[in-house]
């Protein structure tokens, strides 16, 4: 009983700090592989491919998602509705369609890409010195392990209230 209260409490905690250590990068990194997916083969994200390119996609679009989303969606709708700026991209694209992604992305997934595409930086190159590349590896050894001690201390914390609270129950068995 004591080790299965032990088991559950850690691995309660252990659940609870990657959850939020890991929680806010997950809508990010669905983003980008859903774009290394699907749109990666026809765009790019600052030039133009066989689509234009991405970058500054929604400013272009009037920052109005629901239209964009709606575009990604089924392009030829819009064209087909007669919204003005759905056409001149067909018209400017040699009138070729882009490929619909109704039956393939829920609105989400198409969120995540357009947030990966607004959040999209592009690549830095940099030339690290030995001496740079080992001080990210020991900054890095450093972040992590100061998240396993936050995983420690909060496991001997509660370790330390299950401790207690066994010691009443077993003092209360005692006394009766």
């Amino acid at each position: 009983m004591l080790i299965k209260n032990l088991i559950k409490t850690i691995l309660f905690s252990t659940v609870i700090v990657l959850s939020t250590t890991y929680s806010n990068k997950t809508t990010a990194q669905e983003g980008k592989t859903i774009f290394n997916t699907y749109c990666a083969a026809c765009h790019k994200m600052d030039k133009d491919l066989t689509g234009p390119a991405l970058m500054g996609v929604e400013e272009r679009w009037g920052n109005d998602r629901e239209k964009l989303v709606a575009w990604v969606k089924n392009s030829a709708n819009l064209i087909a509705a007669g919204d003005k700026h759905a056409t001149e991209i067909f018209n400017k694209w040699n009138k070729l369609p882009m490929t619909p992604f109704e039956s393939i992305l829920k609105d989400a997934e198409i969120n995540a890409v357009l947030d990966y595409i607004k959040d999209w930086k592009p690549a830095v190159v940099t030339t690290n010195t030995p001496g740079e590349k080992q001080a990210t590896k020991i900054s890095n050894f450093i972040l992590f392990l100061s998240i396993l001690s936050g995983v420690l201390v909060i496991l001997s914390i509660s370790l330390f209230f299950k401790m207690c609270k066994l010691k009443k129950m077993s003092n209360e068995t005692l006394n009766d």
